[in-house]
């Protein structure tokens, strides 16, 4: 995504922390990209209020990304130790976006609400020594439900049919994956995004 290139070489970072970053960002998962994108288009923003939202969910997608690489000692593209550092630099440029986006303070503190619970069923996942469905739900719903949300909530944010409020059921990643989108948990009750458009986003993952 070049908006997201961009605002990293705007930083004028030494060249090879510079790389290091280019290749973190490049080994997350391309299909988030197009997602994001996706998801502010259908929710009639402009396309440029897209591209800055889609390239600010980028960072902490990469970010968690990395994170999730370096847990499951899958990280082949960074060494540890640098590595850990790339986490904490594409953090902090998801954070500096989020802040340049002007969103509503409380969309802003549930954004970071929802990753947080991603990366608590992260390092669940790390230290569980046994499983059950009930762990195992926790963890899927945390890593894939919460950081959807997080994203989803940014891209359509303040979007044509938007509503800041919440559904009164906390939901299941099962509801996640076969319900319409306006029940699952994390995202607003009533979205800009319904049907079978809205649908797409998570039955991706």
């Amino acid at each position: 995504m070049r908006r997201a290139f961009g605002r990293l070489a705007a930083l004028r970072l030494d060249i090879e922390v510079d790389r290091l970053v280019v290749r973190a960002l490049r080994a997350a998962a391309p299909g988030t990209r197009q997602l994001l994108v996706q998801a502010g288009l259908d929710a009639g923003l402009r396309r440029e209020d897209t591209i800055n939202r889609a390239a600010t969910c980028f960072f902490a997608s990469s970010a968690f990304n990395l994170s999730d690489d370096l847990s499951d000692d899958d990280c082949d593209y960074l060494p540890p130790a640098p590595a850990q550092a790339v986490v904490l630099i594409l953090h902090s440029l998801f954070v500096a976006g989020l802040r340049d986006l002007h969103l509503p303070p409380d969309v802003e503190g549930q954004v970071l609400q929802d990753l947080v619970a991603a990366e608590e069923a992260q390092v669940l996942e790390t230290i569980s020594t046994s499983w059950d469905a009930t762990r195992l739900r926790i963890v899927t719903d945390g890593i894939a439900g919460s950081q959807w949300s997080a994203y989803l909530r940014v891209m359509w944010a303040l979007a044509r049919g938007w509503s800041n409020s919440r559904p009164t059921s906390p939901g299941t990643s099962a509801e996640w994956l076969s319900s319409p989108v306006t029940s699952r948990r994390p995202i607003p009750a009533t979205t800009p995004c319904q049907g079978q458009t809205g649908g797409l986003y998570l039955r991706t993952l």
